[in-house]
């Protein structure tokens, strides 16, 4: 679904010229908390933390759980300073939700905004090379 959805924003855009942006969300620390709390407790951050995405995001915006903490979230219709004032309202949604006692669940995402004769791979690729400049720059940021 994650790739019949991209494929289908590239042709999109090639037709229509409509901005495409996607960010993906990777959540600090996380296996700190499943090691010291469980993982029901982190699996609860996990379901808090998709409703929030739900909760925000258009109907014509797409959320995928990449697989363990990591999400990707691509905006339709939106330029990349757009997608930065979503990602970073996002970011600070996560971090200040109240799930742990004494514990700041804190999110790094890259942003990508689709850019002319780009595929699917390459623009993932971008943004998850962005997400992991979020968290070599100290996390808890977002890097375009």
């Amino acid at each position: 679904l994650l790739q019949d959805t991209l494929e289908q924003a590239v042709a999109q855009r090639h037709l229509v010229r409509i901005p495409m942006t996607i960010a993906i969300f990777d959540l600090d620390n996380f296996k700190k908390i499943n090691d010291l709390h469980g993982h029901d407790l982190g699996d609860q951050v996990l379901q808090r933390i998709a409703h929030i995405f739900t909760d925000r995001c258009r109907k014509v915006d797409r959320i995928f759980r990449m697989g363990g903490e990591e999400f990707l979230i691509f905006f339709y219709n939106t330029d990349s300073s757009d997608a930065i004032n979503l990602a970073e309202e996002l970011r600070i949604k996560i971090q200040e939700m109240d799930s742990i006692p004494g514990i700041r669940i804190t999110t790094s995402a890259g942003l990508a905004t689709l850019q002319e004769n780009e595929n699917w791979r390459a623009w993932v690729k971008r943004c998850d090379e962005n997400q992991y400049q979020a968290k070599l720059l100290g996390r808890n940021r977002i890097v375009v």
